[in-house]
């Protein structure tokens, strides 16, 4: 007993550590990419400040920036993108509030700080006008959310791994992804998205050692769905995974789930006059004219390739490959599997399948936590495969692993691989620079 108490306060400790390091390294990195998520603390300071989540208060600045990212419902001015992110920070934006006015009246020149660190990092210059302390809100929040995330993928590593591979693991995550390079960069749908389902991946295997918590799996999934769509995916497998392999914890999972789900479609019956926002309509995806290039280019495209931007991951996809005949339908591979798989097809599906002006592969962002949960599984095999195959692993994987580094790293703290997207032309209107691997994205 004494012995277990050790190892799980060691285990929090070590986990405690995880986490500041990857906070502190994410929200030092210089580069903010705030587009999409210009307006996600504006609607959490509409909830606190006058219990809506419009943006009509803020008319004079979204005329500023040409009605970017908006969208009008009758005569009201919401966010373009779902609520889940917004509503998740608000506890955070109203410490950001309350901080405000006594910073501002100790550090005078602080928003003036921000502007010009945003321009030593190569911000281009019309932007730097926009640049504000809701940057800086932004960039905190989204940091602390993804940190959030490799410490429980760090939990997840060290219940199949031993402490040194747990690290590794949670390394990959934290710093050879988009996590590092897209997700923590602004307070979008993708950090928090990835946070609930890195959740769910940990509620998921702890339910074989304490039987009965699968079924508060619900409670991330539900947010996940708030946060973005394509969080159906998930919801449909591990809904059946839990009805086929744990039947019991169902209806108990199925109602923990409906008071987030009354809530959801409750606000917008009363904003929208509808069960889902626009944002949530099939018709944004399913366009087969590009569906075969967007398989590929999803996977190993030089601006957007998940392989290409995280070829770490391949050993992920090498035990899928090598464990192909021996999945079972009593396991939480198999779902996890059917998830990214059904994700890949999804986002390939969409017009934009790009992403738009991003870096890498941001559309595969959200589903990391299964990614590596792969990525575990291959060390965890590893382990049991002495000999000559091990040390040349070990040899692919470490230069792998160092590729994956210098690519996110370049997108943490070098501007000019996101202005890749504007030139020498718009990446929307030249998609054909998807494929130029005479301009590569992040060696520019």
């Amino acid at each position: 007993m004494a012995n277990r108490l050790a190892k799980e306060k060691s285990t929090l400790v070590i986990g405690l550590a995880v986490f500041l390091v990857t906070f502190l390294v994410y929200v030092t990195s210089p580069v903010i990419t705030s587009h999409d998520s210009r307006w996600s603390v504006h609607t959490s300071l509409s909830i606190i400040k006058e219990g809506n989540t419009d943006l009509n208060e803020y008319e004079d600045l979204v005329r500023a920036i040409n009605y970017n990212s908006v969208e009008y419902v009758g005569e009201d001015i919401y966010s373009l993108f779902p609520i889940g992110t917004s509503a998740l920070a608000v506890p955070f934006v109203a410490v950001a509030d309350a901080l405000f006015e006594p910073l501002m009246a100790a550090f005078p020149n602080l928003e003036r700080w921000l502007v010009n660190r945003m321009a030593k990092a190569g911000v281009f210059i019309d932007d730097l006008e926009l640049i504000n302390l809701h940057h800086a809100v932004e960039l905190i929040i989204a940091s602390f959310f993804c940190a959030v995330a490799a410490l429980f993928i760090f939990l997840v590593a060290n219940a199949r791994l031993g402490l040194s591979q747990a690290l590794l693991v949670v390394f990959v995550f934290a710093f050879c992804t988009s996590m590092w390079s897209t997700s923590s960069r602004s307070l979008w749908q993708h950090g928090p998205s990835a946070l609930m389902l890195s959740i769910v991946l940990y509620l998921m295997l702890l339910e074989e050692k304490a039987a009965g918590v699968i079924k508060y799996a619900a409670i991330p999934l539900a947010l996940a769905f708030i946060i973005r769509p394509t969080n159906a995916i998930p919801i449909v497998f591990i809904t059946l995974f839990i009805a086929l392999n744990h039947r019991r914890q169902l209806v108990p999972f199925l109602l923990i789930a409906l008071p987030l789900a009354a809530v959801f479609f409750a606000y917008n019956l009363h904003v929208y006059g509808s069960w889902l926002q626009p944002y949530y309509t099939p018709g944004r995806a399913f366009s087969p004219e590009s569906f075969a290039q967007a398989l590929a280019g999803n996977l190993i495209s030089p601006a957007r390739g998940l392989l290409v931007y995280s070829p770490v991951l391949i050993f992920g996809a090498l035990w899928i490959w090598n464990n192909r005949n021996s999945l079972s339908p009593n396991r939480p591979e198999v779902y996890l599997l059917a998830i990214v798989l059904s994700h890949w097809l999804l986002i390939s599906s969409f017009p934009h399948w790009w992403a738009g002006h991003s870096y890498g592969p941001r559309f595969f962002a959200d589903k990391l936590p299964f990614f590596i949960f792969f990525f575990v599984l291959f060390l965890q095999d590893l382990r049991n495969r002495p000999g000559m195959k091990v040390t040349l692993v070990r040899a692919l994987l470490i230069p792998l692993l160092a590729v994956s580094f210098f690519i996110h790293a370049k997108g943490a703290y070098h501007w000019p691989v996101h202005k890749w997207n504007i030139t020498p032309t718009n990446i929307d209107h030249h998609p054909e620079r998807l494929w130029d691997w005479q301009d590569v994205q992040f060696l520019r």
